[in-house]
């Protein structure tokens, strides 16, 4: 079934990308987003996670026709997941880099490569007392294929795929 619901948003994905029009930020430009992550989020099916992005240099690089333009910004993402012996709770906080590349030659879709360090902090609490309760911290590289249509000058729609904290990630961003 969630094989199926990652292939299912997939299609839907690429055809929204064939159909529509994105450009690539100019340099200064900051967003804020929120965002819902699907599928493996930090040991759970679903997460919550804020993320923040600063361009830093537009053209960056020569392809053609292509605009291309670097951001970095961050996230701290947040999932939950009871079970019949526990609870297990995931904190992640990630530095994130962005290329972004115009592929549609479109002034409301914006393409782009998202690669993250990202610091888990994972902690097990068990109902008994028979279990000790305990925790986790590691890094994680993750890495994204995502796009934003732009509803307005200044709200976009997102989704990623990818691996990370969610395989899906969708939701909003604003652009300040």
């Amino acid at each position: 079934m969630k094989k199926s619901f990652v292939l299912l948003l997939t299609i839907l994905f690429s055809i929204s990308l064939v159909w529509a029009d994105g450009g690539v930020p100019d340099e200064g430009e900051k967003f804020l987003g929120a965002k819902i992550a699907i599928d493996d989020a930090g040991g759970a099916d679903l997460g919550f996670l804020g993320t923040f992005e600063l361009i830093a240099k537009d053209d960056l690089l020569n392809l053609g026709e292509l605009e291309t333009g670097l951001g970095y910004g961050g996230s701290i993402g947040f999932s939950s997941n009871d079970f019949e012996t526990g609870n297990l709770n995931t904190l992640m906080l990630g530095g994130n880099a962005y290329l972004h590349v115009d592929l549609l030659n479109s002034d409301i879709i914006d393409t782009y490569l998202m690669a993250a360090l990202s610091l888990y902090r994972t902690s097990w609490t068990y109902d008994s007392d028979l279990i000790e309760d305990k925790s986790d911290t590691e890094f994680e590289f993750e890495l994204y294929l995502g796009g934003r249509y732009y509803f307005s000058e200044n709200l976009a729609a997102v989704a990623e795929i990818g691996t990370g904290f969610g395989t899906i990630r969708l939701g909003i961003d604003l652009a300040l």
